[in-house]
């Protein structure tokens, strides 16, 4: 039976090891490499959070309204792609 195994795989010390790297390519199973999210968790998210922290909403587009609202959001995005690259 040919089955198929994806190992999505992301930045952990333990799943970045060469044995483990090694044991994996002599097995043929794939890695699919996964991009640095904790940048985004760290940067975007904890301002948009505290943009809306206390307020209640009644429907998802006054949510999404709010978030993006204003030169606010734009110079939030702007920073955090700035500052994204810092570490890269």
């Amino acid at each position: 039976m040919n089955r198929l195994c994806l190992l999505h795989q992301d930045n952990a010390i333990g799943q970045n090891s060469v044995s483990l790297k090694t044991f994996l390519a002599k097995q043929g199973i794939p890695i699919v490499e996964q991009p640095i999210l904790a940048l985004w968790g760290f940067l975007l998210f904890p301002m948009d959070k505290s943009a809306l922290r206390g307020t209640r909403f009644e429907v998802v587009d006054a949510v999404k309204s709010k978030a993006t609202e204003g030169k606010g959001f734009r110079k939030m995005i702007r920073s955090s792609i700035l500052n994204s690259r810092k570490f890269v």
